[in-house]
């Protein structure tokens, strides 16, 4: 569970160890963290109708404001088009060429919109020179159409458009081809980009996360290795990140404090 404090804008971050109990460690940017500290924490058991797919030990409960939900509903939900905003009425002179657009712009349930091309129905209509009288002329909306598979050996894929550079990028779990041969499965974490999202296909391909050792104080050393799981790329603290689930091992002094998967957040440059 993760709770943000406007007090001291920070964000505290509680969870259950293997050893059943439950700690706490704090943060204001997601790239350092305090030390983990014991904390009075019990997940909520959840008693509600679950989807099929769903493990009630993976789920959890938390309170949201009417203004959150509406939030996440927006953001994870079913996204619908809501309205389409076409050409103003048009008042020209008998033989006078009609101009129509080619894109129209599509408002969605989520508040986003999009420009989208249009093929416009245009029967017994002559755009160059038209007869005298009034028109009603009706289009359909062209659906974009996208690869699929969208990127091969790539499970988990995440896609993340960034406004500032106009481009896409996508992650996921490097389920490679090497893994049908027992090697190569999830060892590091992939990043594509492209000015479309088809482009991605085919886009060159970088591993900016690979195993890693970590000393974080004099005594502690984290070594954070693969299987890396689900990665996803947000926009935090003015910094792209991409948190995927890996394996770390914490020692101290050369003792094993820890050894399993945990949430791991990287910082992309």
């Amino acid at each position: 569970m993760v709770e943000y404090d406007e007090t001291d804008a920070q964000y505290y971050i509680y969870w259950e160890g293997g050893d059943g109990q439950s700690y706490m460690a704090s943060t204001d940017d997601f790239s350092s963290f305090s030390d983990p500290q014991q904390a009075d924490y019990k997940k909520e058991t959840v008693t509600a109708n679950l989807p099929s797919y769903a493990e009630k030990e993976e789920a959890a409960i938390f309170e949201l404001t009417e203004e959150e939900y509406e939030r996440i509903q927006k953001k994870y939900g079913t996204v619908k088009s809501v309205a389409v905003h076409g050409p103003q009425d048009q008042v020209i002179t008998e033989g006078e060429r009609i101009e129509l657009p080619d894109q129209v712009e599509v408002a969605y349930s989520d508040g986003s919109t999009a420009r989208m091309g249009v093929d416009w129905d245009l029967s017994g209509l002559d755009l160059a020179s038209p007869r005298k009288g009034s028109y009603t002329v009706r289009g359909t909306i062209k659906n974009s159409t996208y690869h699929s598979p969208l990127a091969q050996f790539r499970a988990d894929p995440f896609v993340a458009y960034n406004e500032q550079d106009g481009m896409y990028y996508l992650t996921g779990s490097n389920l490679n081809e090497k893994s049908a041969s027992g090697g190569g499965a999830y060892n590091t974490i992939i990043l594509r980009r492209s000015d479309s999202i088809n482009g991605l296909t085919d886009a060159k391909e970088a591993d900016i996360w690979k195993n890693k050792t970590i000393q974080v104080t004099d005594e502690r050393k984290d070594v954070i290795t693969g299987w890396y799981w689900a990665p996803e790329l947000h926009f935090i603290g003015r910094k792209w990140r991409i948190l995927a689930m890996g394996t770390v091992k914490s020692t101290v002094n050369g003792v094993i404090q820890n050894d399993g998967w945990a949430q791991c957040v990287f910082s992309c440059k």
